[in-house]
């Protein structure tokens, strides 16, 4: 559905139910209608059918049925407009990482289980981890997560001329905390069926962003500074589930095209095994 902007399958269908329900409370109306007058009534019963004592309550029940199903389509069309209009007020960015990471606690507490993945393309990490560590020890700690990490690896950082060199420092103290944290977590994460691994790679980073099992994407980009030197940009654009643009499409190749690039240039250095069930 997410690769499609043609009309779903069930549109055409959606449209001969609507046909179909306007026509017969037409049909309905108009024959009570000529029903309720004396003259037209005997033209009807006439020309037309005969009712019974009964059968004009028996009409009037079946257009009671058909408006009630007429008003709870166009209560679900106010709502889906009112969903779209929301969208295009939104200008679809994130300017801080914790609207990005406050997605978490979304996913958590109204997401289905097999949501609740999250790959984490990555510079240093040296911002995004210690959020994510606070989070996985927290004291309303998540479960039934498994996490993917992509961090600069820091020896390609080091013979790297267009990264700012305490990036390297910056990794190195990112692998060294995240190994800490499942080395003394490991009981803990086990128990609550969280798997965290931590994957270290060596390209030039030019997209990284975050992606959870629901679909959301929030992809950003690095920018050059006025020294010559790469550094992350200012904003995170938010692709979410429910975008079926062409537009959105391509920024998920986008994100897919470099994930499967980096993920081609790694080694991991920490995981925390899944549950085998």
């Amino acid at each position: 559905m997410l690769r499609s902007e043609r009309p779903s399958p069930a549109y055409p269908v959606r449209r001969i139910r609507e046909t179909v329900t306007v026509t017969l409370a037409l049909l309905i109306a108009g024959y009570l209608l000529l029903y309720s007058i004396e003259p037209s009534r005997r033209f009807a019963e006439r020309h037309l059918v005969k009712l019974n004592d009964w059968s004009p309550t028996v009409l009037l029940a079946m257009l009671l049925v058909l408006a009630i199903f007429a008003v709870h389509g166009l209560g679900r069309q106010l709502r889906a407009t009112h969903t779209a209009l929301t969208a295009r007020q939104d200008d679809g960015t994130a300017s801080h990482l914790a609207e990005v990471l406050n997605n978490l606690r979304t996913v958590s507490a109204r997401g289905r289980r097999r949501d609740r993945r999250l790959e984490v393309l990555g510079l240093t990490m040296d911002t995004t981890w210690p959020q994510l560590a606070a989070w996985l020890t927290s004291h309303n700690p998540p479960t039934h997560w498994t996490i993917t990490l992509y961090c600069l690896d820091p020896g390609f950082i080091s013979g790297s001329a267009d990264l700012p060199p305490d990036w390297a420092t910056e990794a190195t103290r990112t692998r060294q905390s995240v190994q800490a944290l499942l080395t003394g977590e490991a009981a803990a994460l086990e128990r609550r069926r969280v798997t965290v691994e931590l994957r270290s790679y060596a390209c030039l980073p030019v997209v990284h962003g975050f992606r959870f099992g629901d679909g959301d994407l929030f992809i950003s980009y690095t920018q050059w500074s006025e020294a010559g030197e790469t550094r992350p940009f200012d904003f995170y654009e938010r692709i979410t589930p429910y975008d079926t643009s062409a537009r959105a499409n391509h920024y998920r190749d986008l994100f897919d095209n470099w994930l499967g690039r980096v993920a081609r240039r790694t080694d991991r250095t920490a995981a925390v095994p899944e549950d085998p069930g």
